[in-house]
């Protein structure tokens, strides 16, 4: 089978806007300073920390984010461009030098009949063939 893949690579500056709109968005509390640096650890879990520049107290502040919640953050950014990101995709995220990048697997053949929601209304001859 042929494999449909996109991907969309993020700098680390875009991950940092994503991860900061998702936690407004879900209410997590933000430190009042700017993101000084981004860091992406995959191994052997992984994580996304932003570090935040020290308040006058000298206290640096970070906010750690869980795949799942990296992943939903950039999918949400990739809506707010109307960049489409269709939900019967296989999702991944995987490293790029500088940011990281958001794959997206379509399913073809036998794949794509069982997932994807269009499938019995574009072709219902050949799902009445096979069944």
């Amino acid at each position: 089978m042929p494999l449909d893949l996109r991907t969309t690579v993020f700098s680390d500056q875009e991950l940092s806007t994503a991860l900061l709109e998702y936690a407004e968005r879900n209410n997590l509390k933000l430190p009042l300073s700017r993101v000084e640096h981004v860091d992406v650890v995959w191994k052997p879990e992984f994580s996304v920390t932003l570090h935040f520049v020290k308040d006058p107290l000298s206290r640096a502040e970070k906010l750690a984010f869980k795949r799942n919640e990296t992943a939903a953050a950039l999918i949400l950014y990739c809506h707010r461009f109307k960049e489409p990101v269709p939900h019967h995709a296989e999702k991944s995220l995987q490293p790029f030098t500088g940011g990281i990048q958001l794959l997206l697997r379509f399913p073809w053949g036998d794949e794509w009949s069982d997932r994807h929601p269009a499938r019995k209304l574009t072709f219902p001859s050949m799902r009445d063939e096979v069944e």
